[in-house]
C-alpha cells in the first residue's frame, strides 16, 4: 500500500526528533574527526602520514545521507516557525540566527586563519579587504550548511508571500507517503544525481548566488529534502508514517551501506572501474539516503521518544556544536600528532573527545549574553495539536517566573479545551497560581492545532536565568 489515509498522528511528543538531531550532530563530528585519518576527497588542514582504509566507505556512506537528513529535519520545523512569526519576523530571525554566525566565522575567524597560516608580503588589512573579501575568496568551511539553510529559508518565506502558496496549517489534506512514494523519490533523485555526476565530479564546489558554496552532486538531495521536510511538517509525516514502512526502508538503507563497504574494501573491484560507475553510485546513494532517512526517523520515533535530563542538556546545544565542533576537532587532531597510535585508534579518540568537549563548550557558550538570541535552541515547546475545530497547546519546557515565592510551586497541570476556533483563551485556575499563565512568565500562546482534547500541559518553575 503506497498511501496511508490516517490523519491522526500516533505520537504527540517529538522527543525522538531531538534525539535524532543529537545523533546526526555526533555523526557530523565523527565525519570531521576522520578527515585526518582516512582517504577523503575534500581538503582538511590536518593530515596524518598513515590512514585507515576502513574510513573510506565510512565517509562515502555518511556523505550519502547524513547532511540530507539534517536538511530534512530542519525543514520539518520551518513552516511552523514561519506561521508563528510571519514572513518579516521569520526572515529577520533567520538572518540573525543563521547569517550572523556565517558572517562572523567566515570573515573574522577563517580570514585571519588563512592569512597567518601562510607567509604574505602584504599587510593583514590589505589582504583581508582586497584579497579575501574584495575578490570574494571568503571561506565558509563547514558553515556552508548554515548558509544553505539561510538561503532555503528565505526562499520559503518569499514563496509564502505569494497569493497561491496556501497555508501550512492545513494538515488534514496532506497524505502520508508510503512505499511507492519513497520508491519514486529514490528513483527520481538517482536519475537527477546521475545526470549531475555525468558532468561534475564529487567535491566540485561552486558559489550559488555568487556567495554560497555548494557541492553540485549533492545539491539536488539537499534542496529537495529541505522542502520535503517543509511538506512533512505540514502533514506531520514523521508522526504518521507507518512503522512497517519505516523498517522496510531502514533495511534498504542498511543494505546499501553494507554494499558500499563491500565494494570499497575490494570485494567487487570491477564495479568501480566501469564506465557507468557514476550511474551506479548515484542510484546507490539515492536509495541509501531515502532508506536511512525514513528508517532512522521511524526507529527513533518508536524506540527513542523519551525525555530526560541528558536530552535537556544535549538538544539545545546541537546548533552551537555544529558551529564550534570543527575547531575542537582540529585542536584534538593536532594534539594527537606526537602519539604513536594507529589511524583508526586516533579517529576513535578524537571522535569521542570531540563530541564530549563540543557539547561541554557549547553549553555555557549559548547562554552568554549577546549569544543567546543566536545560539539558544528555542524548540522547547511543542505544539501537539487539537481536534479539528478546537484550539489548544501543550508546552514541554520550563517557565521562568519573576517572584521568588513561585519557587515553592513545582508543577502545574492544566487542561485547555476551547469549543471552536476564535474562542478567547480561558483563564485557568491551578494550585498556587491565581491565574494562568502566571504574570511575568514566558508563556506559550494558543494556536490552531490538531489532536484529541483535552490537552495536558506541564510547567516546571525555575529561577529566572541571568540577564533575563
Amino acid at each position: 500500500m503506497s498511501v496511508s489515509h490516517s490523519t491522526e498522528p500516533r505520537h504527540r511528543n517529538l522527543h525522538y526528533i531531538e534525539w535524532l538531531r543529537v545523533a546526526i550532530i555526533a555523526l557530523v563530528v565523527a565525519h570531521h574527526a576522520g578527515q585526518a585519518y582516512g582517504p577523503t576527497g575534500g581538503e582538511w588542514p590536518v593530515t596524518e602520514t598513515v590512514s585507515s582504509p576502513f574510513l573510506g566507505p565510512f565517509f562515502a556512506v555518511n556523505a550519502g545521507f547524513f547532511m540530507g537528513l539534517f536538511f530534512l529535519v530542519s525543514g520539518y520545523f520551518t513552516g511552523g516557525s514561519h506561521d508563528r512569526r510571519g514572513s518579516a519576523r521569520f526572515a529577520k530571525d533567520r538572518l540573525i540566527r543563521l547569517g550572523v554566525p556565517v558572517a562572523f566565522v567566515s570573515l573574522f575567524v577563517f580570514g585571519p586563519a588563512f592569512y597567518f597560516s601562510a607567509p604574505s608580503e602584504t599587510s593583514f588589512w590589505h589582504y583581508w579587504l582586497w584579497d579575501y573579501v574584495g575578490e570574494w575568496n571568503v571561506e565558509m568551511g563547514h558553515l556552508w550548511f548554515v548558509a544553505h539553510l539561510l538561503v532555503y529559508s528565505l526562499l520559503y518565506a518569499l514563496w509564502r508571500r505569494l497569493p497561491f502558496a496556501g497555508d501550512s496549517s492545513d494538515r488534514a489534506k496532506t497524505r502520508v507517503p508510503g512505499h511507492l512514494t519513497f520508491l519514486g523519490f529514490a528513483v527520481f533523485l538517482g536519475l537527477v544525481g546521475a545526470a549531475v555526476r555525468a558532468r561534475f565530479q564529487q567535491d566540485y564546489w561552486v558559489d550559488i548566488f555568487w556567495l554560497v558554496p555548494a557541492e553540485l552532486v549533492h545539491l539536488p538531495q539537499y534542496l529537495s529534502l529541505f522542502f520535503i521536510g517543509v511538506l512533512a511538517g505540514r502533514g506531520e509525516w514523521f508522526q504518521r508514517v507507518a512503522t512497517p514502512v519505516g523498517y522496510v526502508w531502514l533495511g534498504i538503507g542498511l543494505s546499501c551501506a553494507i554494499f558500499a563497504y563491500a565494494v570499497m574494501l575490494g570485494l567487487f573491484p570491477n564495479l568501480m572501474a566501469s564506465d557507468h560507475a557514476f550511474i551506479y553510485f548515484a542510484v546507490w546513494e539515492a536509495f541509501l539516503c531515502t532508506g536511512l532517512s525514513v528508517g532512522l526517523i521511524v526507529v527513533f520515533r518508536e524506540h527513542a521518544n523519551a525525555p530526560g535530563r541528558l536530552l535537556r542538556f544535549l538538544a539545545p546545544s546541537v546548533y552551537s556544536v555544529y558551529i564550534i565542533h570543527v575547531f575542537v576537532v582540529i585542536g584534538l587532531q593536532m594534539l594527537m600528532f606526537p602519539l604513536h597510535l594507529g589511524a583508526l585508534a586516533k579517529f576513535i579518540i578524537v571522535t569521542g573527545l570531540g563530541i564530549g568537549l563540543s557539547f561541554l563548550i557549547a553549553y555555557p557558550l549559548r547562554r552568554l549574553p549577546g549569544l543567546r538570541q543566536i545560539l539558544q535552541d528555542r524548540r522547547g515547546g511543542r505544539l501537539t495539536g487539537a481536534a479539528p475545530g478546537t484550539y489548544g497547546f501543550a508546552w514541554s519546557g520550563s517557565v521562568s517566573y519573576r517572584k521568588p515565592s513561585a519557587l515553592t510551586f513545582s508543577t502545574c497541570l492544566a487542561r485547555l479545551s476551547l469549543p471552536s476556533p476564535g474562542s478567547p483563551a480561558r483563564r485557568l485556575r491551578s494550585p498556587g497560581w491565581r491565574s494562568f499563565p502566571p504574570p511575568g512568565c514566558i508563556a506559550a500562546t494558543t494556536a490552531p492545532i490538531r489532536s484529541a482534547p483535552p490537552i495536558i500541559a506541564s510547567f516546571r518553575v525555575r529561577p529566572p536565568p541571568p540577564m533575563w
